[in-house]
């Protein structure tokens, strides 16, 4: 689950901004994580948690890393940092036909998502620019958004709960029917950029696939 590799903490350093390309290009980034570590569970990430702030290091979650605004990128003097690698939770846990609600791990890429739910006859319809290698988790961090996705929403519009590990323990959020008392705590996760926790798997509403597609260019 470890890797100390310098090609594997070179690949996880920066995101896809032009600073990181330019970076890049000679081999000058400013910082690199001291380590590399794969969840393929939740108790992997909450035993990756607990292992950091034992040891007064930094954890970094890591998605697609197609960040353009250096949020995944490790601070040059900053304290340990390990870079916590999402990719192994992918898979698709659940659908509930009835109310057409789909949980997912977080750590799944746009084509293996729509993939999925392909194969059930249903879409999630959001499609960011960075689809190709972004994940749901990362979606719903970021608050994503996307040309071609005005049709079926914005991700807010599209997650219905999920499940936060935590440095002080983990959070349900059930995908709960619609509801007028108090704050909807599921909006302090869209847009935290994983600083509240990293999320492990998310509830997403989702549709019966079109039969056509039409895409248009100006």
């Amino acid at each position: 689950r470890w890797s100390l590799q310098p090609q594997d903490r070179l690949l996880h350093a920066c995101g896809q901004s032009r600073p990181d390309w330019v970076g890049l290009h000679p081999g000058c980034l400013p910082a690199f994580p001291d380590a590399v570590a794969y969840a393929h569970s939740e108790e992997d990430v909450r035993s990756m948690l607990a292992l950091c702030r034992q040891r007064g290091a930094a954890l970094i979650p890591y998605g697609g890393g197609t960040s353009v605004v250096g949020h995944i990128n490790p601070l040059p003097g900053g304290p340990p940092t390990v870079t916590l690698d999402l990719s192994g939770l992918r898979r698709l846990l659940s659908i509930d036909e009835m109310n057409r609600v789909a949980v997912f791990e977080a750590g799944v890429c746009g084509p293996e998502l729509e993939q999925d739910l392909s194969t059930r006859g249903y879409t999630l319809g959001h499609f960011p620019q960075s689809f190709e290698y972004s994940t749901l988790g990362g979606w719903i961090a970021t608050r994503s958004c996307g040309q071609q996705s005005y049709y079926y929403g914005r991700i807010e519009a599209l997650f219905a709960g999920g499940h936060l590990e935590t440095p002080v323990g983990a959070i349900d959020l059930p995908d709960l029917p619609a509801s007028a008392a108090g704050p909807d705590l599921r909006h302090a996760l869209l847009g935290s950029e994983g600083r509240l926790g990293i999320l492990t798997r998310a509830s997403v509403r989702v549709r019966p696939r079109p039969e056509t597609e039409a895409f248009y260019g100006l």
